[in-house]
């Protein structure tokens, strides 16, 4: 397969909290996520990788404000989307694109509950919109 550099994997009607809110807040969520031990080996087990590259990573989503038209009848206020890295390079690259897109949405559901954490919010991105269909 060809290395994914962005893989959409999620998207949320309006919520409670802004865009610009959501995406100061996300690498403090990645943070608490892979300060936790047991959460940080759940995220290295899922993405096949040693814990401790993890250290090494960014948060490897990024939140942009959605598109106008939005996705299954839900106006769409943020889009979240996998960054690719040299570190997946190796692993996903026999994988197909629905196993990644799988993998990574599993990673996102860990990460976005540590969001709403942080914003002490529990719906802070508000409904998601695509549970049932494909971000393209």
């Amino acid at each position: 397969m060809d290395e994914i550099q962005e893989l959409p994997i999620a998207a949320y009607g309006n919520g409670p909290v802004g865009i610009k809110v959501l995406k100061d807040s996300l690498p403090s969520a990645w943070e608490l996520a892979i300060s936790d031990p047991a959460m940080r080996q759940e995220i290295a087990d899922i993405l096949h990788i040693e814990p401790g590259s993890l250290n090494q990573l960014p948060p490897p989503f990024k939140l942009d404000r959605g598109p106008d038209e939005g996705i299954a009848d839900v106006a769409v206020a943020v889009v979240v989307t996998w960054i690719g890295n040299e570190i997946f390079a190796e692993v996903f690259k026999d994988i197909l694109r629905d196993e990644v897109r799988r993998r990574v949405g599993q990673v996102w559901d860990l990460v976005k509950d540590k969001l709403s954490a942080v914003l002490e919010k529990r719906d802070a991105l508000g409904k998601r919109a695509n549970d049932d269909s494909e971000i393209t």
